[in-house]
């Protein structure tokens, strides 16, 4: 099933392939630097159609849910293929606005030790943007309620993007 909703979104309306937009394309949306990237989580998804890697698939309508629910410090990860400076949007619930994180927070970092914080999700939207002006190679997503909440992280966007580095780790 997954490889049929794989192909039709990797079509447009004239049957033609999608070509990925290329990295530093100032305004639109850029898939090239998801590509690569490694997603993990400190808890598994829920089934096979709900893994870590689902929230950097580029298609909004798949999701990471997590298997049961977030709980103080835990978290979802992503690294970068080479490390990259730009504006990020991480998306959390479905898109109708259920399950939307709160008490969850964005940090990066460059070589995954040092980690900096960038911002909460948005309690109106589930949206945590903002522009990330050094090279990160790591984004986490950490949960930091004092009650359980199911994750569901939808999409993350890379916008006005610059890569760095060579792909080695």
């Amino acid at each position: 099933e997954d490889v049929v909703w794989e192909w039709v979104f990797s079509k447009t309306a004239d049957g033609g392939a999608v070509e990925p937009v290329a990295a530093n394309v100032g305004g639109k949306r850029q898939w090239a630097a998801l590509d690569g990237a490694i997603c993990t989580a400190s808890i598994p998804g829920r089934n096979r159609g709900s893994e870590p890697w689902r929230a950097a698939d580029h298609l909004e309508a798949t999701c990471y849910v997590s298997a049961k629910p977030f709980q103080c410090d835990d978290w979802w990860q992503i690294e970068f293929a080479r490390p990259v400076v730009g504006t990020i949007a991480v998306k959390s619930g479905y898109a109708n606005g259920r399950n939307r994180l709160a008490d969850a927070v964005v940090v990066t970092s460059a070589d995954g030790e040092q980690w900096f914080l960038y911002g909460e999700f948005a309690s109106d939207s589930g949206i945590c943007r903002f522009a990330q002006d050094t090279p990160t190679k790591y984004l986490r997503v950490v949960s930091d309620s004092q009650k359980d909440q199911i994750a569901v992280l939808r999409e993350i966007e890379l916008f006005d993007l610059v890569t760095h580095g060579s792909d080695a780790n």
